[in-house]
């Protein structure tokens, strides 16, 4: 059996994601890749913080505005749907409301 690429887990996972959520598949699109420009956005300060030389630098500050403002915007938008970002590590994971049950599995390139 040919192996999945990233791509086709994604799109896989967002069918069953909609599905599942009872989420319009072009709203559950939508959300989805919010999600995942996020959690690079996450994983970029991740690194940006931890570095001595970007640390506090104007650059960054802004980079930590505008992730406050997207947790809160997506946050919202998942509550919508019964949903919520967790966060088990430096990136967040979709749960379903009050419980750590994972809504959406992830995948990532390398």
């Amino acid at each position: 059996m040919k192996k999945l690429t990233i791509a086709e887990m994604r799109k896989k996972e967002l069918a069953r994601f909609s599905e599942v959520y009872s989420i319009d598949l072009a709203d559950a699109k939508k959300l989805v890749n919010s999600f995942y420009r996020f959690c690079w956005l996450e994983s970029n300060l991740f690194y940006l913080e931890n570095n001595e030389s970007t640390a506090n630098s104007a650059y960054v500050k802004d980079l930590q505005k505008k992730e406050e403002n997207w947790t809160e915007r997506l946050q919202k938008n998942l509550a919508a749907h019964g949903l919520v970002m967790v966060w088990f590590g430096y990136l967040p994971t979709i749960c379903e409301s009050g419980t750590t049950k994972t809504a959406l599995e992830r995948y990532f390139y390398e």
